[in-house]
């Protein structure tokens, strides 16, 4: 009789094993198709998970070369010249680009048309995945590393404060703005939409009603940054976010380095009156003929800085929601695109092509 029951029992162990690995391997399946989301994004190794999804094939080997001028700009977000510069500069960086270690790497090119594609269009990880033929974590590692890469090496050479560039820069800045005397820019601030955060929620509020990030732009004449600082919540009032901003704190440190002599920049009313900050006369009704000149002045040019986000935001259409769970994330993915639509702006005509195209 004993051994009956332990033959019965063995059978039953043998039937949970199989049902354990049964759900088990179930529940692998489950974690890693949460990859392709931006909500809860995952990196699997190599080693514990391999992927084996059915894929577009040969979308970068041969229908991206096929695109016209047209075609490419329309899914990229940019010129061929444009992406063929920062190709260039991303490539001269030995070392400092994506990897992926433990797999075949993948081409140089291949992951900066990744990048600019998750940038320029509101698609899942799944998605891009499927179309560039490479697994959801890698578009995922590959999107992080070169919106690092870009902030590290690139953002410093193209959003550069005109004083800093040069005398040469400074005058042709200037002359940009000939209707201000001595204005050297515009400065406002937009919303970077994000979804509901996981920590203090309500901070990331402002006053629209919908949780955000606040990226602060200062810009020249030809609608480029100068400056920009990302990362203050929602609900912060413009002018705090400008005294978080570090130019704030460099010009007030040194304001004949960054604002010489008697220039200034210009903003809108929800800034302070500063003496190197301009902003329009109160509307009393019994302004002098000049005060309603330099606000009629003064409010033809801060549309240069309401454009350049508009631009942005029309370029690279992430900006539009960024739906990432790693709030810590957003602002280096923000200031990337900012630093890219500056590289384009100096070979890009027909900036006018992304104001509000979506």
């Amino acid at each position: 009789m004993a051994t009956n029951i332990c033959a019965a029992e063995k059978k039953m162990l043998i039937g949970s094993a199989w049902q354990f690995l049964e759900f088990q391997s179930r529940a692998v399946d489950i974690f890693a198709e949460q990859i392709d989301s931006d909500n809860n994004i995952f990196i699997i190794s190599a080693a514990q998970i391999r992927e084996n999804a059915t894929r577009s094939i040969n979308f970068f080997e041969e229908t991206i070369p096929r695109y016209s001028f047209d075609e490419f700009r329309q899914h990229f977000r940019l010129t061929r010249p444009s992406f063929e510069i920062i190709l260039t500069y991303l490539g001269s960086m030995e070392g400092q680009g994506p990897t992926n270690k433990g797999r075949k790497q993948i081409p140089l090119e291949k992951e900066l048309l990744v990048t600019l594609w998750y940038l320029g269009n509101l698609e899942s990880i799944r998605s891009i995945s499927d179309r560039f033929n490479i697994t959801r974590s890698s578009v995922y590692k590959c999107t992080r590393k070169f919106c690092r890469t870009i902030l590290s090496y690139l953002t410093p050479k193209f959003i550069r404060w005109p004083t800093l560039s040069g005398p040469d820069i400074l005058l042709k800045v200037r002359s940009g703005f000939s209707s201000l005397p001595g204005c050297v820019g515009v400065i406002d601030s937009t919303h970077i939409p994000i979804k509901s955060p996981h920590e203090d929620e309500g901070s990331y509020i402002n006053r629209k009603g919908f949780h955000s990030l606040i990226l602060q732009g200062i810009c020249d004449d030809k609608r480029k940054f100068t400056d920009v600082f990302c990362g203050c919540t929602g609900r912060c009032h413009d002018a705090t976010v400008l005294r978080s901003a570090p130019i704030y704190e460099e010009i007030s440190k040194n304001k004949e380095k960054y604002i010489p002599e008697i220039s200034y920049i210009i903003g809108d009313q929800a800034y302070p009156l500063l003496n190197w900050l301009m902003k329009k006369f109160p509307e009393t009704g019994t302004l002098s003929t000049e005060k309603c000149l330099f606000n009629k002045c003064l409010s033809a040019k801060r549309q240069l800085i309401e454009q350049t986000f508009g631009i942005l935001k029309g370029r690279f259409r992430k900006l539009k929601f960024m739906d990432i769970s790693k709030t810590i994330d957003i602002p280096e993915i923000v200031i990337a695109a900012c630093t890219l639509h500056n590289i384009c702006s100096d070979t890009e005509e027909d900036l006018a092509f992304f104001f509000g195209n979506g």
